[in-house]
Order: C-alpha cells, then sequence, then structure tokens
C-alpha cells in the first residue's frame, strides 16, 4: 500500500450534498473538473436553480461551492462532470489509468452520510461485467451507501481506473460495481488530454507513484500524434482587413486572400455594449465577454466555410491544430493589440456532415489546439537551446520603498517556480545613485548569457522626449529616483543587441503598482526584441494580478523543465487561467518564425545523455 497516493487520493476527493443532505463523492480528475456519478446528482437535476441545489464541499476545510455551470451528464453510463471554481495546490488531481488486472488490489475512498468526513476501503478485482452500462465487478470489501462517485484506485499501476458505481451489499463485504474510467474517457471526449496535463503540470502524484508504475504510466500514455498548422496572415488594403489561409500540413486549398467587410462586427459590438450596460452582474463577466469578443474576431478571419471545416478537423482526431497569426507591415498598429487570444470557434448546432464539436474552442487554451504569433513567415524550422537551462529574474526597482518590496516580493514568487525548469537567479536593480542603475545591471547580467530573462516590471504608458518632440510609449522603469531615465521598445531593445547571443526567450510580466499609472500593453517590445536575435517574447498585454500570474508560471515552467516547447508551455499555462475564469490575462507568445523552440531536454534524456527533441 503506497501511503503517499493514499493521502493523495483523500486530498482529491470530495463530497457532494444535494438538498444539504449527503448524496455521495467525487474526485478531482483536472482543476476544476470533479468527476462523479449521474445519479449522485440526479435529484437535483431538471429542477429550477439546479446548481444551487448541488454543494461540493471540502469536509478538509469545511469549505463548499455550487457547480459554475449545469453537470455535463451521462444517464446510460451513470457518470457526471462538474465544473467548480479550481483552488490549487490545497488539493490534488488524480492520475486516470487503464482497465485493472485480475485480482489486483483497489483502494477507494469516499464519505457515506454515517461518516461525513470520509473513510477508506478496500477490494479485489474480479473481472467486468457486460452491460451496457459495463461496469468492473469487485468483492472482499463493504461498499458503503454514499460511496457512489468515490474513486477507485489500483495499488498495481498507482492509477485510478474506475468511479464506484454502487454496492452488492451494504451491508456487507460482498463489494461492489464501478464504472470503468475508459468509459469516462470515450463520454467526456476532453477528460483524458485535460488529465494528462494536470498530472504534467501538478508533479505529486507521479512523484509518489513508484518506478514501476511510472514506467507503466508512460507505456500507457499515446503517442502524440504530428501536428497541424494554419498560417493566418493579416494585411490592409486601405480601409479593410486582408487575410490569406495557408497551411503546409493539412490538404486542399483554403481559398484566395480575402478582403473583410467589418460590417459583419455590428451585432456583435452592439451585443458586447449591451452586456456592459447591464445591470445583472452573471452577464458581466469577463469570461462571457471574452466569449463575444473571441467569436468576433473568428468572424473576421474566416467565413462560415471555413469554420465549418476548422470544426472538422478539430473534432475529427486527436491532432493538435497549431495557428500561427502573422500581420504585414502595412497593418494598421491598433490591428496588433486587439486580443487575438481571445480567438473562439463556437459550437455549431448543425454539423452538415463533418465530426461534431462537443464544446467550443479557444484556440489560445485549448488541448486541440495552439496559437503563435509569428514576425517572419518562413519554413519552421525547431531551436533547441544550448544546455544547462538558466533562467534570471529581474525586477525593476520601484520609486518607494512601497513599490520596491512589491516587486521583490512577485520576483522572489517568479524565481521559486522557475527553479521547476533549472537553475534560477534573482537580480535585483540598484537603489543607489549613479549611471542608471538598472540599465547598467541589465547590460551586467546579458554578459553571462542566460536562456531565459523573466522582466519582473514596473511599466506604465509614459511620453518620452525625443527629437521629434512627445511622443507616447510603454516604458520600463530605469531608474529608481529623479530624474526618471525611460526605456522604450527601440532603447530596450538596443541593450540586447550588444551581447550575442541574447536570450532565447524574455518574458515580459509587468505589476501595477499604483492605480493612478496608465497600464501598459508589454507586446509593444516584441519585434524589437525579436529583431535583435530574441527567438521568441512572451508578453502580457495588461498586468496580471498576482494569483495569476503565479497560477500560469507554475505550470509554464513546470512544463519547461519537464522538455515541453515552449508554444505547449504556453498553452498549457493558459489553460489553466482559463479554468480559473481568467482570459483577459492570456499573455502573449510571439516568435520569429515557425518551429519549436525547447529550452531544456527531459530528465530522462539528460541522464542518458541524448540529444532533446
Amino acid at each position: 500500500m503506497n501511503d503517499e497516493l493514499a493521502k493523495l487520493l483523500e486530498l482529491a476527493t470530495v463530497r457532494i450534498d444535494v438538498d444539504h443532505a449527503v448524496a455521495g463523492t467525487g474526485f478531482l480528475v483536472a482543476p476544476g473538473k470533479v468527476l462523479t456519478c449521474y445519479h449522485v446528482v440526479k435529484r437535483a437535476l431538471g429542477r429550477p436553480g439546479a446548481q444551487e441545489i448541488i454543494d461540493v464541499v471540502d469536509p478538509r476545510t469545511g469549505t463548499s461551492q455550487h457547480p459554475l455551470t449545469a453537470p455535463k451528464v451521462d444517464a446510460q453510463n451513470d457518470l457526471a462532470l462538474l465544473t467548480i471554481e479550481a483552488k490549487g495546490r490545497q488539493s490534488a488531481v488524480v492520475v486516470l489509468g487503464d482497465v485493472p488486472r485480475i485480482g489486483d488490489a483497489l483502494f477507494a475512498y469516499g464519505y457515506p452520510p454515517v461518516k461525513p468526513g470520509g473513510t477508506p476501503g478496500t477490494y479485489e478485482y474480479e473481472g467486468t461485467e457486460g452491460g451496457p452500462p459495463r461496469l468492473l465487478k469487485m468483492k472482499v470489501g463493504q461498499v458503503r451507501e454514499g460511496l457512489s462517485g468515490s474513486p477507485l484506485l489500483d495499488l498495481r499501476t498507482g492509477t485510478v481506473v474506475g468511479v464506484v458505481r454502487k454496492s452488492r451489499s451494504v451491508d456487507s463485504d460482498l463489494g461492489g460495481l464501478a464504472v470503468p474510467i475508459d468509459v469516462a474517457f470515450a463520454v467526456f471526449e476532453r477528460l483524458k488530454g485535460e488529465n494528462a496535463d494536470a498530472a504534467r503540470a501538478d508533479g505529486r502524484w507521479r512523484d509518489s507513484m513508484t518506478e514501476t508504475q511510472r514506467a507503466g504510466l508512460d507505456e500507457q500514455a499515446p503517442p502524440a500524434g504530428p501536428s497541424r498548422d494554419l498560417l493566418v496572415v493579416i494585411g490592409q488594403q486601405n480601409e479593410r482587413w486582408t487575410v490569406s489561409l495557408t497551411s503546409a500540413s493539412l490538404d486542399g486549398d483554403w481559398g484566395a486572400e480575402v478582403r473583410i467587410d467589418l460590417n459583419v462586427l455590428r451585432p456583435d459590438v452592439a451585443r458586447l455594449f449591451r452586456m456592459l450596460k447591464a445591470t445583472d452582474p452573471t452577464r458581466l463577466t469577463k469570461a462571457q465577454q471574452s466569449l463575444v469578443v473571441g467569436q468576433a474576431l473568428a468572424k473576421t478571419l474566416w467565413s462560415d466555410d471555413v469554420q465549418q471545416r476548422l470544426r472538422g478537423l478539430l473534432g475529427a482526431d486527436d491532432r493538435v491544430l497549431d495557428l500561427l497569426l502573422h500581420f504585414r507591415d502595412d497593418v494598421d498598429e491598433d490591428l496588433l493589440y486587439l486580443p487575438w487570444e481571445t480567438l473562439y470557434l463556437p459550437v455549431d448546432p448543425v454539423s452538415g456532415g463533418v465530426p461534431v464539436l462537443a464544446a467550443g474552442v479557444r484556440f489560445a487554451s485549448d488541448d486541440a489546439t495552439t496559437l503563435v504569433r509569428i514576425l517572419h513567415v518562413e519554413p519552421a524550422q525547431a531551436f533547441a537551446a544550448p544546455e544547462p537551462l538558466r533562467v534570471v529574474v529581474f525586477r525593476s526597482p520601484g520609486e518607494s520603498p512601497e513599490q520596491r518590496q512589491t516587486l521583490a516580493a512577485e520576483a522572489d514568487e517568479i524565481a521559486r517556480r522557475a527553479k521547476q525548469a533549472g537553475e534560477t537567479t534573482v537580480v535585483p536593480t540598484s537603489a543607489t545613485e549613479g549611471d542608471h542603475p538598472t540599465e547598467s545591471a541589465l547590460r551586467d547580467l546579458l554578459r553571462t548569457g542566460p536562456t531565459v530573462l523573466h522582466y519582473v516590471a514596473r511599466a506604465r504608458y509614459q511620453s518620452l522626449d525625443d527629437e521629434r518632440g512627445k511622443v507616447d510609449a510603454v516604458d520600463i522603469d530605469d531608474y529608481p529616483a529623479d530624474p526618471f531615465v525611460s526605456l522604450g521598445a527601440a532603447e530596450f531593445a538596443q541593450i540586447f543587441t550588444e551581447h550575442k547571443p541574447p536570450p532565447a526567450l524574455v518574458i515580459l510580466q509587468p505589476v501595477r503598482v499604483s492605480d493612478t499609472e496608465l497600464p501598459p500593453d508589454l507586446t509593444v517590445f516584441a519585434r524589437a526584441l525579436l529583431e535583435c536575435g530574441v527567438h521568441a517574447v512572451l508578453a502580457f498585454p495588461l498586468p496580471v494580478d498576482a494569483a495569476a500570474a503565479h497560477d500560469f508560471f507554475e505550470v509554464f515552467y513546470r512544463e519547461v523543465g519537464a522538455g515541453q516547447p515552449v508554444h505547449l508551455a504556453v498553452q498549457r499555462g493558459r489553460a489553466r487561467l482559463e479554468q480559473a475564469r481568467r482570459p483577459w490575462a492570456f499573455p502573449v507568445l510571439v516568435a520569429q518564425s515557425p518551429g519549436p523552440i525547447t529550452l531544456t531536454r527531459p530528465a530522462d534524456l539528460k541522464s542518458l545523455g541524448k540529444a532533446g527533441p
């Protein structure tokens, strides 16, 4: 018996109450996703305010919450999937696995009414009972009322293989029946990918497995199919946008360049303004606003036929679609700063013969897609940074002790997460008098050749003096006391040209230290940095609160440390923000050209001395 896995299994479980009475158990299969039995929540469904009748309770803290949306259910297979607010590392997410072998020892944890604080149970697997529904049969253990929906852990594999459904006798140890996890994979088509992403993002479960269990988990993971790409080139002719679509990996012609009639956006703009004026708070959520904007932007890029073709591609198989956005030099600069990372492809109820999507697709955070902006359109070429990976977290000084404290605390939090990827140091800027100490410190650290420069910046809109007079620019502090010396995009990038090679990745994370300062869009720095030889820039278009930044970089740096390419690490970090209902916090990834950028090799390849992918 693995006590560490048993403890994590308990942390992953929740009690489900209906009408303030214990109804059963559920467990986290992804951040904010609770799997349980349909019959556990059935009594609440179909009633007015059904979500308010269901309470998802954490017995360890006594806190509870209602599902954020209506449960997804499959009555025939007795399964339900609830969406709740993700709570970070206070809870755990199970790792899901295959059907057990006959004779395997099984372990469950749940919340029967007589033990509302939770109780464990052990069983032995007998085999599969035919269906529908198909069920796992277990013996030698008592399945009490209220254990319905509990996770069933296979002690041989270290993975959860079933959802406890019912007892064969509540008063004896005859065992019970459970729904196999592969049935849940078939019912909820994104569950397998979301669970795998969660396991990569939070390594506690895998770290608690034995070497044999980890090897078995790696063997059961299906090999990733080749990704597909779709290049979207956005230009401008007079007052109209132009859009052309090409692909090196998708069959068929995507049509000639089209000129966009922006009149198609009028209904969506009107709808957005109605939402902004609405007095009902439920119509004003930022998540809802971002969906309206995302659908409107999708309409500008793709005709109805193209959108339907994309639905067919995404619904046909599990291969990832890489969406590449390129803006020609003739576009109005304002086009660059539209929130393209909100791009959203809604479900079409009329399939027209193409595979049906079960849910809409947010291209910047969905597990079936990636979204990257690229500076140059040229053949994809992979880049692998030289080992070892070195991350430098650099911070602005701030004008006051309070600002310096805020920036220093945030830099330390980011560094703690960056250590998952490799060697990490924090470089505080000097607060002493001298010739531009921030700029000098930046020059000094670039000479050390970091792989990643993560700039925790106090940034704002500022009027800069130059020979042309006053210009508006986003700037990053250069000097901690009067007179301020501000760095615009060109001046900031100039520092990078003096030291070759520059960092492979530059991350620009703005921190708001004053409510009176206008927030910046640090994506304006991307082009200048890429032209200096930086391979990719990850920039936030708006300052994000500390909790959102920590959530994103916890996932991002873990993925980078596991050898994932930067664009996939960013995608999974955005998915974490999506789960937390923070789509407006999505950072923008801009790369020099198509192709994966890998900053480190997986640990297993390092130990073998092999070249990474």
